[in-house]
């Protein structure tokens, strides 16, 4: 929805501030600890990837479901993803779908021989395996005192194509393994 306010190209920021606040202090130290990266949605360049280890987060914009990353209408889209642990990362954004996929190890990586899947479950072709991902279990909650507070469980309907954020807020936690 586009307001002709005056000052309503500031409504993304407030936006991002109201999701933030209640969990402001552990995104300073998860990006103290180097385990924060955060993107916008670039014209003209609907897909971005995150690397967080033997983890890739993809984070696509415009993107109905199953169909390719086109970009939204207006560039507005934006994810923040930090790594907990290994395998369990926090999620948000708007007008965005972020979905995961194996990166494989460092070494791995360095040889530049890891091919990419294209089927509907995120994968990756490591030293001659395939790896796919599987999401263990996807939290929707949110922060209380500094607390993670898990509101509901989606289910593998919710997740199939990766995890879609539209233009209401919500903060995910997410357990992932590859199989």
């Amino acid at each position: 929805m586009v307001r002709n306010e005056p000052n309503a190209f500031l409504d993304p920021t407030a936006q991002n501030y109201k999701l933030l606040a209640p969990m402001m202090r552990d995104v300073a130290r998860l990006n103290f600890e180097g385990k924060l990266q955060a993107v916008a949605e670039v014209e003209d360049q609907p897909r971005q990837t995150l690397h967080f280890g033997s983890w890739d987060a993809v984070v696509s914009f415009g993107v109905g479901r199953g169909g390719a990353a086109k970009g939204n209408a207006e560039p507005i889209g934006r994810a923040l993803v930090a790594q907990l642990s290994d395998n369990q990362f926090l999620v948000t954004g708007f007008n965005c779908r972020v979905d995961f996929r194996p990166a494989g190890t460092a070494q791995q990586q360095k040889t530049q021989e890891i091919v990419v899947g294209t089927g509907q479950t995120p994968s990756a072709l490591i030293d001659g395996n395939w790896q796919h991902r599987q999401f263990l279990r996807v939290e929707e909650g949110a922060y209380e005192n500094g607390v993670f507070q898990s509101h509901r469980i989606l289910n593998g309907d919710q997740t199939d194509w990766g995890l879609d954020f539209g233009s209401d807020s919500e903060v995910l936690r997410v357990s992932l393994t590859r199989y």
